[in-house]
């Protein structure tokens, strides 16, 4: 209470650094766990053939087809295209994920679909998300760039929900193949428990999983396409901790006199040191409340317009390991320092 204005200058980077990394950590891993939810709840393939390599030739969906007990097989054919997404009132160019499906689609996924149908996802047709349809509806025209550089007016057929799990566009399967780079597909969406042994035999790399290990291994291959982000998160945090640190050190390098007065008037050193590490607690205390006010009302906001609920993926081993980073941070800051100079042989003379 007697520096109230020093000790509000060393709350701030505390909250700060608790805000930044619960803010960025919590909302990746909010969007990892939604992109999982999604897939999982919107496929109705049985089995999923995949490749070791890098893809599937045409014919692997033909052939399951033509399997009895198979029902419908889906090949999916991952890209990406251009287009301009209405964001805060103005549209502005964005590279987005999408995805080619053959014409049973709707019978393998369901990405939610709130207005027209996947069935007319043929020829210059797009099925978009809500998240990047903007004023768009069925029946309107959107101009996009395929995987190639191609300009296209594709009509829209379908709006839908689930962007996340399946993408957030959905092209017919020709349309993306014919503007890839190779033709390959990505992977093969099969309705029915047939044994697919002698599709995946036919050709090298193949295999089939179940629905539950497929959505294991995109749970993985979204984790993985988020690493570059953590990488970035890191480096910002790491500066930020810098910051930190040089604040709480500096601060307590400037109470020297103070230190020294307190020892002079028969205070001894562990006394001093039980004061330091009480104030410690209480910046340190606050500062961390602050940080976490911040991340309880922006994440759920968060979650809130990524998947319709204020229900966020928050890891508790990260919450503990975010507290014991900076707290331990701030807290050697703190008093390593003034152990340092509590050491000193203090002067008579206080200048």
């Amino acid at each position: 209470s007697a520096a109230a204005l020093r000790a509000g200058s060393i709350m701030t980077p505390v909250a700060l650094a608790f805000a930044f990394a619960g803010v960025q950590l919590f909302a990746q891993s909010t969007v990892v766990h939604a992109t999982a939810v999604q897939f999982a709840d919107g496929n109705r393939a049985d089995q999923v053939i995949v490749a070791d390599g890098p893809g599937l030739p045409q014919g692997a969906a033909d052939a399951a087809r033509r399997v009895p007990g198979v029902t419908a097989a889906t090949p999916v054919k991952r890209t990406t295209v251009v287009m301009a997404v209405k964001e805060l009132g103005e549209k502005n160019l964005r590279s987005l994920t999408a995805q080619g499906v053959g014409a049973d689609a709707a019978a393998t996924m369901d990405p939610k679909v709130t207005s027209g149908g996947l069935g007319a996802l043929r020829g210059a047709a797009v099925a978009l998300s809500r998240d990047v349809a903007g004023g768009l509806h069925v029946g309107s025209t959107a101009p996009l760039w395929l995987g190639d550089g191609t300009r296209i007016d594709a009509r829209v057929v379908a709006v839908y929900d689930r962007g996340l799990g399946f993408g957030d566009v959905l092209l017919p399967h020709d349309l993306a193949v014919a503007h890839s780079s190779t033709p390959l597909d990505d992977h093969v969406l099969v309705r029915g428990h047939a044994d697919l042994r002698s599709v995946t035999a036919a050709y090298l790399g193949a295999r089939t999983v179940d629905r539950d290990a497929f959505g294991a291994e995109l749970s993985d291959e979204t984790r993985l396409q988020g690493f570059i982000n953590y990488v970035v998160v890191g480096a910002i945090a790491g500066f930020i901790l810098i910051g930190l640190v040089t604040t709480l050190a500096l601060a307590t390098a400037a109470r020297r006199r103070e230190f020294a007065l307190l020892r002079l008037v028969g205070a001894t050193r562990r006394q001093v040191m039980r004061m330091l590490r009480l104030e410690a607690l209480i910046v340190l205390g606050t500062g961390a409340a602050a940080g976490s006010l911040i991340v309880a009302v922006v994440i759920p906001a968060f979650a809130t317009a990524v998947t319709g609920l204020p229900l966020p993926a928050v890891s508790p081993v990260t919450c503990a390991a975010i507290l014991a980073t900076v707290a331990g941070s701030g807290a050697a800051a703190v008093l390593v320092p003034a152990a340092a100079m509590l050491r000193r042989r203090t002067s008579p003379k206080i200048h």
